[in-house]
């Protein structure tokens, strides 16, 4: 679920051809939950982790994991060329997309924006329930833009199709998209929509993967509408603000969604009478409840101020705006917000200094509405023009800041640096029930178990991928440790788990494992034990429970990959079966359960085309592309057919060890 998102404002980005610098900050400390942490404030000094290229409209978000996600406009991505289906235009945009988790950053990469693209720029990106990451763009053609969409699955390196998320004629200009992931599995994008002199449109993607018509988020449509900006509160509904010239002047406006919805409620102005806009406005719903909008507002002199509304949870009317900072050396100019995982809001904001630099600065609302631990976050850089941040802060207590702002010498780039917000202290609480696993918990967008108590409630949510815990699956365990309380994926950080007697005893046996493909975990593989199936998480492991005590085939394939066989097994009552890890051969790129020469000539066709989900298995060592590399592995495999030996071998233990047994560090 992506609950919290930054995007950096726009100004008509999908007509540029070079575009300014774009600075990322982002806080990669790591913590315990419930260790006493300091404010936001102690930010690192901004570094430049991507070093070749022009990069800008920077878009953040993180997951439930504390992975951050990167989008970005790029030009000369990594080789000097910004590639676009089939030819290259020096002077066009690409799509840069990053991430960073425990160990670093991955390498930047270009996303396909798609044949006959002139460029594509302005992303926008969050990562929904199941943590697959979306991404909405422009894609710019030689008669008009498209809003497009593309998403990927985790654990695989290639995106999806474009969809064309805009409708209408050709020759408008679109640009502006916002994406919001919710917690039922529906992606929500806006976008501002030249026809018309300008509107803000919206569209609804349904967890099949099925798009609803265009519709606009305001009415009436007069006027010019532009910046929108998407948030999600607590209740699960999708609140929007925008830009909006109807009255002559420009205000700030806003609609709500109401969860499983696709109506937007009547608009409402929040900006006051007399009050000029000066830049797109930020929206952010923190987990009391409260819906928050700023932006920055001029009374017609050179000043400007950041403004602040609030909605309650309460509602339904927002609370008059008010002026919440206004600076010290010199006017606000930009602003961004991101909710923390409690009430309060963090916020950055830029400010003018003279000789047309700039300076960027940080801090916290607090749940009393006070403006507190306010830092400047480009301290080390001298002489800096920090415009346009983006904000974004998550679960895992970390804060995320993104700013543009040129490198050394002037060359536009990405620079990263961040802060922790303050967490709670939490009691210790203990649960206990049967450990029921999920490939996917979904709204944790990762591998865990639910404590399932013998009336088939769900007690609370373990979030692991330890073997320790794989191999107590099925059993009865008292958990014991700190509760975060996140909405969606209230989960249990646990620091000791204990075997008992069960009071509720059951005979049923329990399987697990994991998966690799060509040596690499391998998500979504599915494990069939007599007639019960199982998915293969992010990690690659899985685990069933609930399995009947018979003599059962086991069996398991996965896309691209030629299927495996373990035979037969005599599951005895309460037996915990290790299957080991399943090692499955890719190769089988025409699905026909054999590796032969027609597999070779359709990766051979395959080669050098852009990638997307037509060749997916023609990329056999799975590295974003086609070329020798596959040809060879798949000739060196040809004769290989279905189904192939499980190995290592599955060596079923004896029946359930006795309980009362005590495992720490998992």
């Amino acid at each position: 679920m992506s609950r919290l998102v930054g995007r950096a404002p726009r100004r008509h980005p999908a007509l540029l051809a070079r575009v300014t610098a774009g600075v990322l900050a982002l806080g990669l400390g790591t913590s315990r939950p419930g260790a006493a942490q300091s404010a936001v404030g102690d930010w690192t000094a901004p570094v430049w982790p991507f070093a070749d290229g022009w990069h800008s409209d920077v878009a953040v978000a993180l997951d439930v994991a504390g992975v951050v996600h990167v989008a970005f406009t790029a030009v000369d991505l990594v080789s000097g060329q910004a590639m676009h289906g089939d030819d290259w235009d020096g002077n066009a945009t690409s799509i840069g997309y990053a991430a960073h988790a425990a160990s670093g950053w991955t390498p930047p990469e270009r996303v396909p924006c798609g044949r006959f693209v002139v460029a594509c720029s302005d992303p926008a990106v969050a990562v929904d329930a199941l943590g697959i990451v979306h991404l909405a763009y422009v894609a710019v053609l030689s008669d008009g833009a498209e809003i497009r969409h593309r998403q990927r699955v985790p654990g695989t390196v290639r995106w999806s199709d474009a969809e064309r998320v805009s409708a209408g004629a050709n020759g408008v200009r679109r640009l502006d998209p916002a994406i919001l992931a919710d917690r039922i599995g529906h992606v929500h994008v806006v976008w501002t929509d030249g026809t018309g002199g300008g509107d803000v449109l919206y569209r609804q993607r349904l967890p099949d993967g099925q798009w609803r018509e265009v519709s606009a988020v305001h009415d009436p449509t007069n006027g010019a509408q532009s910046s929108p900006a998407l948030t999600l509160a607590a209740n699960g509904t999708v609140h929007a603000v925008w830009r909006d010239g109807r009255d002559g002047q420009l205000a700030v406006w806003t609609s709500q969604l109401p969860e499983r919805s696709f109506v937007w409620w009547p608009d409402a102005v929040l900006s006051r009478i007399g009050d000029g806009v000066a830049g797109p406005p930020a929206i952010a719903a923190t987990a009391d409840g409260v819906v928050r909008a700023v932006w920055v507002a001029t009374d017609g002199s050179e000043a400007a101020r950041m403004m602040l509304a609030r909605l309650t949870a309460a509602g339904p009317y927002w609370e008059p705006s008010r002026r919440l900072y206004e600076g010290e050396h010199g006017t606000v100019l930009d602003v961004a917000a991101a909710a923390a995982p409690n009430a309060d809001l963090g916020l950055a904001w830029t400010e003018s200094r003279a000789a047309g630099r700039s300076r960027l600065y940080a801090g916290r609302l607090d749940a009393a509405g006070q403006l507190v631990d306010t830092r400047r976050v480009d301290g080390t850089v001298r002489d800096g023009t920090a415009r346009h941040p983006v904000l974004a802060a998550g679960g895992t207590w970390q804060a995320m800041l993104a700013w543009n702002q040129p490198a050394a010498r002037g060359r536009p780039a990405i620079a990263f640096s961040g802060g922790r917000l303050p967490e709670p202290e939490r009691a210790q609480q203990s649960f206990e029930g049967y450990l029921e696993p999920e490939s996917v918990v979904f709204g944790c967008q990762r591998d865990g178990y639910r404590i399932v108590a013998c009336d088939g409630t769900s007690q609370i949510i373990v979030l692991s991928d330890a073997p320790a815990l794989a191999r107590v699956a099925g059993a009865y365990i008292a958990v014991e440790g700190e509760v975060i309380d996140e909405p969606g994926c209230r989960r249990v950080v646990a620091d000791t788990f204990t075997l008992r007697t069960p009071p509720c005893a059951r005979s049923a046996a329990s399987v697990f494992g994991g998966a690799l493909q060509d040596g690499r975990p391998l998500p979504g593989a599915r494990i069939v034990v007599g007639q019960q199936v199982a998915l293969s998480g992010r990690s690659g492991r899985f685990s069933m429970t609930g399995v009947a005590p018979a003599t059962l085939s086991i069996t398991a394939t996965a896309p691209c990959a030629l299927a495996l066989s373990a035979g037969t097994v005599d599951l005895q009552p309460r037996q915990r079966l290790d299957l080991g890890t399943a090692a499955f051969l890719s190769g089988d790129v025409v699905p026909d359960c054999v590796i032969d020469v027609r597999d070779l000539a359709r990766a051979a066709w395959d080669v050098r085309q852009p990638p997307d989900d037509t060749n997916a298995c023609s990329d056999v060592n799975r590295d974003g592309a086609v070329n020798v590399v596959d040809l060879e592995l798949i000739r060196q495999r040809m004769g290989l057919r279905c189904p192939q030996t499980w190995s290592p071998t599955p060596m079923p233990p004896a029946a359930v060890p006795p309980g009362l047994e005590v495992f720490d560090g998992f």
